[in-house]
Formats: structure tokens, C-alpha cells, sequence
């Protein structure tokens, strides 16, 4: 550094323990030009984190070495806060009834709108901007904030 931008997409923040979200902000901002740029992406945890989905619709991916099906399941906590994300992956071999399966699962925590618009001003970044997926044509919402 310091770079212009630093981007902290998809998946980046949700696994983060509560108390480490500040202290990977703080990293990030201090990897930032003055005028730097911290771009980041989750999914939209403030309606989530009301209709608790169980799991996302499969998707299925045509291979030389098969069909591949990736598909989530997710176990919401008691309070609604967070969940266990397991990500399923099953290959199909070409030309056989044979599939294996591999199950790799995580923590993740809702963070919702309010609470990373306040831990990216707690860290020194201002002028928060959400970015709604039908004015970016990514397929999260974006959150982009300048440092002061």
C-alpha cells in the first residue's frame, strides 16, 4: 500500500467473529490511500435475517468430468444472528451413477446495514454509500466508503 481501493467481496465479512469485523476494517483503512476507497459486498442480512431461507436454489454445472451440482443448506441460530452455511458439492462422473460428495461448513454473521455503516465510520471511512444490486448488476449489495 497505500492502495486506491481495497475491495472486501462476497463472502469476505460474514465469517468474522463480531469482534474481529473492527479490527479487519481497521487493516483494510490502514492499507488505503487518503483518499482511498474500501468496497464491499454481503448479502442483504436485514431481509435474511427475517425470512431465515433454509437453503439456496442448487446449481448445476456441466464438466468434462461430469455433471457438478453446488447447492447450500444453512442452520439459523436461536436468535436469528447468524447461521452454519453448509455448501454441498456433488460430482457426478461422466458416464456412470457415480457421484461423490464433499460438505465443507461455516459460521457466518448477519451483519446488517446499520452495523457495518457504523463500523466503517468507527474506523475512520466516511461518505457510506449502499449500492442496491439493480443499480449495480452485482448480485449483492455494495457498500463503499471513503477515507477521511
Amino acid at each position: 500500500g497505500p492502495y486506491d481501493v481495497v475491495c472486501a467481496l462476497a463472502s469476505a465479512l460474514p465469517p468474522l467473529d463480531r469482534e474481529d469485523l473492527p479490527r479487519a476494517l481497521a487493516e483494510m483503512t490502514s492499507l488505503l490511500s487518503p483518499d482511498g476507497l474500501l468496497i464491499a459486498s454481503l448479502r442483504d442480512y436485514d431481509a435474511l435475517m427475517e425470512t431465515r431461507p433454509q437453503a439456496e436454489v442448487p446449481r448445476v454445472f456441466h464438466t468434462p468430468e461430469g455433471r457438478r451440482i453446488v447447492f447450500q443448506t444453512w442452520d439459523w441460530r436461536h436468535d436469528g444472528q447468524g447461521y452454519v452455511v453448509n455448501q454441498y458439492i456433488v460430482q457426478h462422473q461422466a458416464d456412470s451413477m457415480v457421484a461423490d460428495t464433499m460438505i465443507f461448513s461455516t459460521q457466518y454473521w448477519c451483519i446488517t446495514r446499520q452495523t457495518l455503516t457504523q463500523a466503517l465510520h468507527d474506523v475512520g471511512l466516511g461518505n457510506v454509500k449502499w449500492i442496491e444490486p439493480t443499480d449495480s448488476g452485482f448480485y449483492q449489495p455494495i457498500v463503499a466508503a471513503r477515507r477521511e
